[in-house]
């Protein structure tokens, strides 16, 4: 092999990279198979951290948001949990991710042990948590959670608590129901819907 020919074989892949690589910046490997929660810190009933893509393979996921200390959620939740049990039992598999609205992990906590179903929860310090509550236009009215956003998002939130979102594995909106104003009745037509459940990793 020639100088020229040499110099060519180590310094193209250099110039293809771009910018970010002669920087020094890192370009992450991107595989095309995750999801919006994969690598977040999602926990189940026992207080046990789950793989993402494992446990949400094959099911519909819903984000329920919602804060205990709202009436209107103590009210819904219990109405949740029953639709949550139905749809499983009855062969629709369907798994809820709470995200939390409450003033402190503390609270969150409680409120996820005290009132919740058997379904998961979104780490309270995760910062998925917020950009999904920007992603999606929901947040409490509570001082606590609208310092989260700027007056922008907080002039177009749509829904405070509770809200359920059903969402595909990318975190694309399939349908809001707003059971702020609805209560339970915003949940039925969920049940004339095709089900929009999730791939398993390798198929996503």
């Amino acid at each position: 092999m020639s100088c020229c020919s040499l110099l060519l074989h180590f310094l193209l892949p250099l110039v293809l990279a771009g910018p970010a690589l002669r920087s020094g910046v890192t370009v992450p490997e991107t595989t095309g198979h995750d999801s919006i929660f994969t690598g977040h810190a999602l926990f189940n009933k026992q207080g046990e951290r789950v793989d993402a893509d494992e446990v949400l393979a094959g099911k519909e996921v819903a984000i329920f948001y919602a804060g205990e200390f709202c009436p209107v959620c103590r009210n819904f939740t219990p109405k949740l949990r029953d639709f949550f049990e139905k749809r499983n039992e009855e062969g629709r598999p369907l798994e809820v991710i709470f995200l939390s609205a409450d003033e402190s992990e503390e609270a969150a906590l409680r409120h996820f042990k005290r009132s919740h179903g058997d379904w998961l929860r979104l780490g309270f310090s995760d910062a998925l948590a917020t950009e999904l509550k920007r992603k999606y236009r929901i947040a409490s009215g509570v001082p606590h959670e609208l310092a989260h956003l700027n007056a922008e998002e907080r002039a177009e939130r749509r829904s405070g608590v509770p809200a359920v979102l059903l969402i595909k594995p990318d975190g694309t909106e399939v349908q809001f129901f707003n059971t702020e104003r609805l209560g339970r009745a915003a949940l039925d037509p969920w049940d004339s819907m095709e089900s929009y459940a999730w791939p398993s990793r390798d198929d996503l």
